[in-house]
């Protein structure tokens, strides 16, 4: 594999943001990396799915890239091929039936990438739904969530994504990126020798001070959050927010935890909690963990639910009583169809989808959640997109019903998405 390539995978990896020469990762946008090559998109990859294109070109390098990423992600077996003039692709075991739709075949046959769309091997960790995706299936629980009290957190916009804690298989402290939850090629640090091993470049630097600087916290507990900067200023521009600061932080490094994992062996069976208490600062890490609130209209009740959204979640569960709703492989392809129109800066209109009432149902929960936002306030340090202020990334809510996203797509998502920051080694 090229040394081009190797970088490639290790950003898609480590949720990093990269480029070189001819290759671009952008990662983040709903959880998923996408790879370009010459400014053409050929694969996105997401938590259990990857979607692969010939950018409009069948080159050899693009055939080379998309081999390096189905060998990393993609199930034993598959690759790309040409053969009389011809682009093919193979795959060796039992077929996947649920992809057939997408263009996948049994064995052998001429590949048309309209996209292509298969399974990955990996499962890099858990995955927060936005509230209009979760009703795709016909699961109408995201709509009691919203009216039921909870818990709110701020979700704050860092890179990479750090996870630390106590490894449940050896009792050793580490630290790592969302590498630590694959199924295959974990990448888990309990030393400075580790990390040489496993990253290079920015990503090998912020693991080094992490594993400095972080607490050693008592027990077993696993936590993950965003990594904001390095100590020395007041401003800071982790991913495509910039957070201002009310004064020059001191410690030596800067991080945002979101979420706390248990695991009785092993990481790879680890189970997500969202995060309830604070972590207190030391004179080495900055924590940020700003207080999340909802309000009342414009005034700041710091109300324990949505009160305000009562009558039109209502009317939500009255109309959905004559939707027709989409079986989970379904539900799958027109989210990728909708995030596409998010990613490309395109209105989202019901009557031009097949399941015109789905998709009008999918509206009015998204204008709900959005309403949601609107109610919620934080104390955190000062975020801008640009010279634009905004109120964050967003909010995580969760309760006995589960836990959602509250972000603005089209504001964030797209900023993210359009971001031209690269970082130029992992």
């Amino acid at each position: 594999m090229r040394k081009i390539e190797t970088q490639m995978i290790a950003a898609v990896q480590n949720d990093q943001r990269w480029s070189s020469d001819n290759t671009t990762v952008i990662p983040g946008w709903e959880g998923t990396s996408d790879v370009y090559l010459h400014g053409s998109r050929i694969a996105t990859i997401g938590q259990d799915w990857m979607q692969l294109f010939d950018g409009g070109y069948q080159s050899k390098t693009t055939k080379s890239r998309l081999n390096a990423l189905l060998s990393a992600f993609g199930m034993d077996g598959e690759y790309v091929f040409q053969k009389n003039f011809q682009w093919f692709v193979n795959y060796q075991g039992s077929p996947i039936p649920s992809l057939t739709v997408c263009g996948w075949h049994s064995g052998t046959g001429p590949l048309d990438f309209s996209p292509l769309t298969c399974h990955t091997k990996t499962m890099q960790n858990k995955h927060i739904e936005h509230p209009e995706d979760l009703i795709l299936t016909g699961d109408l629980s995201v709509l009691d969530l919203l009216r039921t009290e909870g818990h709110l957190s701020v979700k704050v916009d860092g890179a990479p994504a750090i996870v630390w804690g106590t490894n449940p298989a050896t009792g050793n402290f580490f630290v790592g990126t969302k590498s630590v939850f694959n199924k295959v090629k974990i990448k888990i640090n309990e030393s400075h020798n580790d990390i040489d091993q496993n990253h290079t470049g920015a990503v090998a630097d912020i693991l080094h001070a992490c594993f400095d600087w972080l607490p050693r916290q008592r027990g077993n507990g696993i936590y993950q959050g965003d990594f904001i900067g390095f100590g020395g200023t007041d401003e800071y521009t982790p991913n495509t927010i910039t957070y201002q600061f009310d004064d020059i932080v001191e410690e030596k490094i800067i991080v945002a935890p979101h979420t706390y994992y248990t695991a009785e062996s092993d990481l790879r069976d680890a189970i997500a909690h969202p995060m309830k208490f604070i972590i207190t600062n030391t004179s080495y890490c900055k924590f940020v963990t700003p207080k999340a609130t909802i309000a009342s209209g414009y005034y700041d009740d710091g109300l324990k639910r949505f009160h305000d959204l009562d009558d039109v979640i209502a009317f939500a569960k009255v109309m959905a009583q004559n939707v027709e709703f989409v079986d989970d492989k379904e539900a799958k392809l027109i989210k990728q169809e909708l995030n596409s129109c998010i990613r490309e800066n395109r209105p989202v209109i019901a009557s031009t989808f097949m399941n015109e009432g789905l998709i009008s149902f999918w509206l009015l929960v998204k204008s709900i959640k959005e309403d949601a936002l609107f109610l919620c306030r934080n104390d955190g340090p000062k975020a801008y997109i640009g010279q634009t202020p905004i109120g964050g990334e967003g909010y995580v809510y969760s309760n006995e019903f589960g836990m959602v996203k509250l972000v603005n797509r089209e504001q964030f998502s797209y900023a993210n998405f359009s971001n031209s920051k690269f970082q130029q080694s992992v």
